[in-house]
């Protein structure tokens, strides 16, 4: 031991001797009780703080305004959808035999659905529908263009597309499932032009025309005066009404028509009808003739053609217009 180290330790030695005979002996039981005052009165300072901060607090929030308390819609959460990666899937097991087969345990949380492979020969190609542009074809078999017919009704028959209609005017004919189609149409007297239109079921029209000419017999002359000898002079000849139409139908716009015939010498003649009339003096031989227009005649419908003189002689005739617009 060093002579620092020992004067250290006697230095050491005499302040603990100083302490000793200074300070004065306390028993424990004091010591403990001195420690709880402390302790009491620490917890009574500690509580009264306490009562002191929560009156200021109660004081302080009763003077404010209650805040105003308002509805506000809470935001919309959205959650994000975290797309679920499949697993890789794991190779087969190897059936070695008599081996028990190995049990593959059920999949967690979404099941994987292997992708499906298609051929694309398996595929079959897009198909495109075409629009029908093509009109049917329609034609005339019977009777033929340009004939002569002594019958004032006439049957008319062709062929046109199976399934398309065919009308003249505002008559339709009867079409069956092959195409065939007839229709009965009422002649005018002279040229009558006849067209008929087909239409598919698509909407597209074609037409064919013809012109058949209904052939009315002319009236028989009238008889010839009586030879009275010569000893008189000769008498006029008793003229009876007759009329007669020209054509029966027209394609000139306006339509017209020819009406001529006999009458009294010098009476008066009259053409009406609901779409042009007309009228005429006899002249001496008492043969009369007038051309008629009618402008409002509508295409294709057959109207009726009344001629009659001044004494209630009548006869009717019928008309048709074909028009060109």
């Amino acid at each position: 031991m060093t002579t620092l180290d020992a004067r250290a330790r006697r230095a050491s030695q005499a302040i603990a001797q100083s302490v000793e005979a200074g300070a004065p002996f306390v028993p424990f039981d004091a010591v403990a009780r001195r420690h709880l005052w402390n302790q009491l009165g620490n917890a009574v300072a500690a509580g009264a703080l306490i009562v002191a901060f929560l009156f200021v607090g109660a004081f302080l929030r009763g003077s404010d305004p209650e805040p105003e308390v308002t509805d506000v819609e809470p935001e919309p959460v959205v959650e994000e959808v975290v797309p679920v990666v499949p697993e890789p899937s794991k190779p087969a097991p190897v059936d070695r035999g008599d081996s028990a087969p190995a049990t593959t345990p059920p999949p967690s949380g979404n099941p994987v659905v292997p992708p499906v492979m298609v051929d694309p020969g398996d595929v079959a190609p897009p198909t495109t529908i075409e629009e029908d542009t093509t009109p049917p074809d329609i034609t005339i078999t019977s009777p033929q263009d340009g004939e002569h017919v002594a019958e004032k009704m006439v049957k008319f028959t062709g062929t046109t597309e199976p399934g398309a209609t065919v009308a003249a005017g505002r008559y339709v004919a009867d079409v069956d499932s092959a195409g065939n189609w007839s229709i009965v149409l009422v002649l005018s007297p002279g040229a009558n032009g006849a067209r008929f239109s087909a239409t598919d079921a698509a909407g597209n029209a074609a037409s064919a025309r013809i012109t058949v000419h209904y052939d009315v017999a002319p009236p028989p002359p009238p008889p010839p005066p009586e030879d009275d000898g010569g000893d008189k002079e000769p008498k006029p000849p008793k003229v009876g009404f007759t009329a007669h139409a020209k054509y029966g139908s027209c394609e000139s716009s306006p339509p017209f028509d020819v009406y001529w015939g006999t009458a009294k010498p010098g009476s008066t003649v009259s053409i009406i009808s609901e779409y042009g009339s007309g009228s005429v003096r006899a002249d001496d031989d008492g043969d009369w003739e007038v051309k008629v227009h009618f402008p409002e005649a509508p295409k294709g419908e057959v109207f009726v053609v009344k001629v009659k003189d001044e004494f209630g002689h009548k006869k009717t005739f019928e008309f048709v217009s074909h028009a060109k617009t």
